[in-house]
Order: C-alpha cells, then sequence, then structure tokens
C-alpha cells in the first residue's frame, strides 16, 4: 500500500513538473536577448561606442543598436518603454543603466583580486585596472546609451533591424502562464 501511494505521489508531482518546465521554456525561448550580456551585444561594444577608432566604434554601435531592436522586439511591452528591462548579474536593470553595471562589475572584480594573502602580488593589476577603468570615457558611453533610448539615434536605429523574425519572438498561447508558474506544494508523506 505504501508503495502504491509513494508511486501516485510521484506521477502527480512528476505531471505538475512537466508542463511548468514546458510553459517556463516557451516563454523564455528568446531570453537570450533580455539578458546582458546578450549574444548580440556585450561589455566591449558599449565600452567601444566612444572609441577613437571609426571602424571599431560604428561595429559598435550597430551590435548595440541591433541589441536594443530586439530588445524593443522581444517584448510588446517595452513598446510602451523605451527603455527597456533586461537582466544582467541576476537582477533587472534599464537598458540606459548597462554602463553603470559594467563600470561596477568591472571594480568588483578588481576587489575580489586582493585578499590577505596576495594583497601585495596583486597590487600592480588592481591598480592597472583602476587606471583602466579611468580612462575610460564614461559620461559619454552614458549620453550615446541614452541618446538611443531617448530617440536621438532614430534613423540609425532604423538601418539595423533586429534579426529575428516576429513567430520566433511570439509566445505561444496553449500554456497558461499564470496557472504554471508555481509548482504546486505537496506535502510531504511520512
Amino acid at each position: 500500500m505504501l508503495r502504491i501511494i509513494s508511486l501516485v505521489v510521484f506521477a502527480i508531482m512528476s505531471f505538475i513538473c512537466i508542463p511548468t518546465g514546458l510553459a517556463q521554456a516557451t516563454r523564455t525561448q528568446n531570453s537570450g536577448i533580455a539578458i546582458f550580456p546578450s549574444s548580440y551585444a556585450s561589455d566591449s561594444d558599449f565600452l567601444n561606442l566612444v572609441n577613437d577608432n571609426r571602424a571599431i566604434r560604428e561595429q559598435s554601435r550597430r551590435q548595440v543598436f541591433v541589441y536594443y531592436n530586439c530588445l524593443i522586439k522581444a517584448n510588446p511591452d517595452n513598446n510602451k518603454r523605451q527603455d527597456p528591462m533586461v537582466l544582467s548579474r541576476s537582477r533587472w536593470v534599464a537598458f540606459s543603466e548597462i554602463p553603470e553595471e559594467i563600470y561596477e562589475a568591472r571594480l568588483e572584480r578588481s576587489a575580489r583580486l586582493i585578499n590577505e594573502h596576495n594583497k601585495a602580488v596583486m597590487q600592480g593589476t588592481v591598480e592597472r585596472d583602476i587606471s583602466e577603468l579611468k580612462r575610460i570615457k564614461w559620461n559619454e558611453i552614458k549620453k550615446e546609451v541614452n541618446s538611443i533610448v531617448t530617440g536621438g539615434r532614430n534613423a540609425e536605429l532604423e538601418k539595423y533591424g533586429c534579426p529575428i523574425s516576429e513567430a520566433d519572438l511570439r509566445i505561444p498561447q496553449s500554456w497558461p502562464g499564470r496557472f504554471f508558474e508555481r509548482p504546486v506544494f505537496i506535502p510531504p508523506y511520512m
């Protein structure tokens, strides 16, 4: 009798978990778009928005513009909000806050290099990282990103559309997301 009850509980839990996983998978099939860094844009793309080399700067702008257009296209709710949200380092930030996220991540990486055991050895590396951070034109990068968000770069944005089709971005409606978002709690059987 105990085995039958255990099998029934296992079957119920399996049934409950399958739709949850499928619903989550269909809802986040293009989650790579809303994550930063993404396959569309990386830290270096944002840092090179103000690079002195024109070819590097134009390539970075193209990458960032495509990424922004895909963010807007991926979520119809983003059309109402010109500063779409992205998941960066386990928290949601606005597109315009990405340069600050890059800066904070690099500072944290430098801070983690130093500990009590290697303080003398790593001091030179950390000082080089900090001097590199100081040389980056953060205010100009923020201005470039804000001009994308506020519409100052609309003409350039239109040239670089998102390569993802509408069909790939569409979420199947067969799974009611609200119902399956959390698995049902089944108390343990003793």
